[in-house]
């Protein structure tokens, strides 16, 4: 690696061809054989012994002329009282003191003492304060969510079939909601705490009917995700099961062979 180019100086290059104290040097004095910074200047206001920041002015009057406008020192305003009457206190923002205009900023006057009363969500059944337009919080982001403040503002059917396409009877109605592990659909009503409903069952009750008790719904076409109602038949458990079984095992044999 090549060394300072500074005489005596074996240090490794860093820029410019110097060392790093070399290179320092000469950002500090604009010459890199300068080990010492240059005298600092004096403020230029009589009598100041401070360094010079900016303008030839120390930093005090600096900042004196930056509030001021001048550097010569300006007489102390007497403080003006709060113009509420019978208020002794210093003003500090639109001729109120810092109570009367916190006031101002809650109830939009001065001189009033306690709040306005609060207003409850327009909702019907919703004790929670106003927050927007007669909306409490959670009912503003709803409505702009959905458009509206019902916490369903769809029917229920209305969100099963938005979920799948219903396409031929002979082909699987495909369910692009929410599944589970296997692969079955399912929604909930009720919002939070509410149950869940497996999608092919909504599918059989809304396009057949109930499901007789004691059975349950066996996919035809063995798509666990579709909610085609021709693709479904009410069945025992154990046949259910044994359709499951049957299933599995021509799909090793088919794999087999």
């Amino acid at each position: 690696m090549d060394a300072c180019s500074i005489a005596g100086c074996t240090r490794p290059v860093s820029r410019r061809g110097w060392c790093g104290t070399h290179y320092q040097r000469w950002r500090r004095n604009g010459d890199p054989t300068v080990s010492r910074a240059k005298v600092a200047q004096q403020c230029s206001v009589d009598d100041c012994g401070g360094d010079v920041v900016g303008h030839g002015w120390c930093s005090k009057h600096y900042q004196r002329w930056q509030r001021n406008g001048t550097v010569e020192v300006q007489p102390v305003r007497s403080p003006q009282q709060c113009s509420v009457s019978d208020c002794t206190k210093t003003a500090v923002a639109r001729g109120w003191c810092s109570t009367h205009w916190m006031r101002w900023q809650r109830n939009g006057a001065p001189d009033v003492l306690q709040d306005r009363g609060r207003q409850q969500c327009d909702v019907s059944d919703c004790t929670r304060d106003v927050k927007y337009r007669g909306l409490c919080g959670m009912h503003v982001q709803r409505f702009t969510r959905t458009g509206s403040t019902a916490l369903y503002p769809k029917s229920f059917e209305q969100r099963f079939r938005e979920k799948f396409e219903v396409g031929p009877a002979d082909q699987c109605w495909v369910w692009t909601g929410a599944t589970n592990d296997q692969g079955y659909g399912h929604l909930h009503i009720g919002g939070k705490g509410g149950s869940k409903l497996g999608a092919h069952r909504v599918s059989y009750e809304l396009s057949v009917g109930p499901i007789p008790d004691g059975l349950e719904i066996d996919h035809l076409c063995r798509n666990t995700s579709c909610v085609n109602p021709q693709h479904l038949e009410p069945v025992t458990t154990q046949e259910n099961n044994r359709r499951a079984r049957e299933a599995r095992t021509a799909e090793t044999s088919g794999a087999r062979q």
